[in-house]
Order: structure tokens, then sequence, then C-alpha cells
């Protein structure tokens, strides 16, 4: 059987530690012995627990360093063409200001007869 020898450096301090709360406390132990306690002392619960743990540290790191700017499209590719000719700026200003902007002659005389029965109706 493989024999291992702990030396008293910061990690192999961690292991120690870590091999102690399994009970394995000498400085000089077997590998295998080692191995089996270690695998007994996994269980399930504890890959379930530790798994959530990560994942859930990577969700909150991923979306803390995610800025709105980075997912957002330029003013080009969102912009309608149709209502480029419509919507100026002064409107945007309006809206941003007001949370409210009324834009005159968009709708046809038509379409806004039809508009308004709809709305009777309704």
């Amino acid at each position: 059987s493989e024999t291992t020898t702990c030396f008293h450096l910061p990690l192999a301090t961690s292991f120690s530690l870590a091999y102690q709360r399994i009970g394995i406390t000498s400085t000089s132990i077997n590998t295998s012995a080692a191995m089996n306690k270690i695998v007994a002392a996994i269980s399930l619960d504890r890959v379930a627990l530790a798994a959530v743990t990560l994942a859930s540290t990577l969700t909150i790191g991923e979306a803390y360093t995610r800025t709105s700017l980075v997912d957002a499209d330029s003013a080009k590719e969102a912009r309608y063409p149709p209502l480029s000719s419509i919507i100026t700026e002064a409107h945007v200003r309006e809206l941003e200001e007001n949370d409210l902007v009324v834009i005159h002659n968009v709708l046809s005389a038509t379409t806004l007869k039809h508009v308004r029965e709809n709305i009777e109706k309704l």
C-alpha cells in the first residue's frame, strides 16, 4: 500500500485538517484507507448541497457582472424604419420627462374612425 506524508505547508495543513475532520489523525497515512474514508464521507446530500451552492454563486456572480448595456441593441438595430420619420428626438425627450407623449397625425382618419368604433363596442 502507498504511504503519503503531509508536510506542514498551508495546503498540506488544510488537507491535514480535512483528514482530521473525517477521523484520520496520523501525519503519515495510508492512501487507500484515506480515500475509503473520504469516499464514505461523501453523500448525495453533500454533493447536492455543493452543486446548489456553486450554481447559486455562479449565477449571482454572473448577474452582478452583467450590465443592461451589454444586452442592449444599438440605436440603429433597435429602430423601426416606418416610425423613424414620425418619432422625433423631441418626442423622446417629452416621454422621458412627462412619462407621456402625444404624437399627432399618426393615424389616418379612416383608421382613427375604426379605432373609435371598436373602443365604443368594448
